[in-house]
């Protein structure tokens, strides 16, 4: 992905100062993140007229969050946008002579409930995969091909997206059957995924398809040349299609807001792991760390929040 740190506010240099002091301590999807928010930022100092020698005070600040609400922003996302100016500003209060307003750190209390697919529903969602053609919205060379994988991988193995489609063959180890989560593990939670034999296999298949050779810089899953991976819109506009066809989603819905989507495979893999250790005696207070731990989390409570089911929502999965 090419950097665009094209700035034009009068803080264009500042902002561009703060976001490559930051570059190394953030994965790569974070700092792309990053440098977008700080661009919603830019353009609304530059709507503003915005001098230098203006106060950045809490009337400001509050117009700009007024902004992003009136954009159709979901809660959650604005939340990521008030941090990044937060940590923006922060940076820029230690050279400027004028008071600067730092709004408080936001949490947001996530009341997202994820759609968890039934097996029969992802049996449907297989078979399209195995059969998608890809529209005139979604160029990407591969994507027929990618998606069944991509979406078995995500299913079978609790992956996130960011992960998946970072990974070269350097990454994976068709031998003894693991994946390594390196180059952009959430947290820098480097990890070894390992896979089942059916899986593992089904990855030898299609990397031998895609003329995929281990141990090479070459892009597990490549969006048009070897060495440039998919993006997450590649993928998130083909399994939403997907969800459209079944009527899971409404087609031209509010992309802003969540709903079902691809991130609920992940969801759906910690729902059956906790179910399959339960089954063989493991409790669930028990069975945390250990999900934990795979699946790259800093805490536990990161793991917890992925635990939105109960025993009300689905009494038959806990009979």
């Amino acid at each position: 992905m090419i950097e665009n740190l094209d700035y034009s506010s009068a803080l264009k240099e500042d902002i561009v100062l703060h976001l490559l002091q930051c570059k190394d301590t953030l994965t790569i999807a974070s700092y792309h993140r990053r440098i977008s928010q700080l661009h919603d930022w830019d353009d609304f100092l530059v709507d503003k007229s915005f001098k230098e020698e203006d106060s950045i005070n809490e009337e400001l600040v509050n117009e700009w969050v007024l902004k992003l609400k009136h954009s159709g922003l979901a809660d959650r996302t604005i939340m990521t946008y008030v941090n990044a100016l937060r940590k923006f500003l922060l940076f820029y209060s230690q050279k400027s002579a004028e008071v600067v307003y730092i709004p408080p750190s936001h949490k947001y209390d996530d009341d997202y409930i994820p759609y968890l697919f039934t097996d029969d529903e992802m049996e449907d969602i297989y078979k399209l995969a195995d059969n998608y053609k890809k529209g005139y919205k979604n160029q990407a060379r591969y994507i027929e091909i990618e998606l069944p994988i991509l979406i078995r991988l995500f299913d079978c193995c609790g992956f996130r997206l960011n992960e998946l489609i970072t990974l070269s063959m350097e990454d994976v180890d068709l031998k003894a059957g693991v994946i390594r989560i390196i180059m952009n593990a959430k947290n820098g939670r480097q990890r070894l995924v390992p896979l089942e034999s059916e899986m593992t296999e089904q990855l030898k298949s299609y990397s031998a398809k895609m003329g995929l050779v281990e141990g090479t810089a070459q892009c597990l899953f490549p969006y048009r040349s070897p060495k440039e991976p998919l993006s997450r819109g590649n993928v998130e506009n083909a399994f939403n299609s997907i969800l459209v066809t079944m009527g899971i989603r409404k087609k031209g819905g509010n992309n802003h807001k969540r709903g079902p989507c691809i991130h609920c495979l992940r969801h759906r893999f910690v729902f059956r792991s906790i179910k399959q250790l339960m089954a063989h005696g493991i409790t669930l207070e028990d069975s945390i760390p250990y999900l934990s731990i795979y699946l790259g989390h800093d805490s536990l409570y990161e793991t917890e929040k992925y635990m939105k089911f109960s025993a009300e929502m689905f009494p038959e999965e806990w009979e």
